[in-house]
């Protein structure tokens, strides 16, 4: 590349100059614990946490729904029992899009014979019997297994067919 005619050309820079090295002072000798003394204790930090513990990890419900307690699933376990002495049959019946008003219309036709229990599948299945040592009646565990899903169970005097 030429150099351009406007300018004078610019002298050549001198020589970077060597840096001495820096003069190190011999480093101090290491102390080593022996293996067999204890480690020291620091002392506890001084600063205080970020939040006060009243109101750390506390847990703050949204809703104004009640949870279901131990108290309500054993009161749905005792009148699904009690159902089971009162009622000849039981059913398992599963539903899909399951409308409210046609539900409710179901079960004013059939009140006076029958019985609808819908709740926690696993609480349905606790006071059916999950196993033959546990069930209320011969083979109702069986029954139990069924109930699964968005599933619901009937207690009926009504024959198979009449429901």
């Amino acid at each position: 590349v030429a150099p351009r005619q406007d300018r004078p050309p610019r002298p050549a820079s001198p020589a970077p100059k060597a840096r001495p090295a820096p003069s190190r002072a011999p480093a101090a000798p290491c102390r080593r614990r022996s293996r067999a003394s204890p480690p020291r204790e620091r002392p506890p930090s001084r600063r205080p946490p970020a939040m006060p513990k009243s109101r750390r990890d506390k847990v703050v419900a949204l809703t104004q729904t009640k949870k279901k307690d131990r108290e309500w699933k054993g009161g749905l376990i005792e009148n699904v029992r009690e159902a089971l002495d009162a009622f000849a049959s039981v059913y398992v019946f599963r539903c899909a899009n399951l409308r409210n008003n046609t539900f409710k219309d179901l079960k004013a036709d059939l009140s006076e014979t029958s019985r609808f229990f819908m709740g926690s599948n696993k609480v349905l299945q606790v006071a059916l019997g999950k196993g033959p040592e546990d069930e209320q009646r011969d083979n109702l565990h069986k029954v139990s297994t069924h109930v699964k899903g968005h599933a619901g169970l009937v207690f009926t005097n009504l024959t198979k067919e009449d429901l």
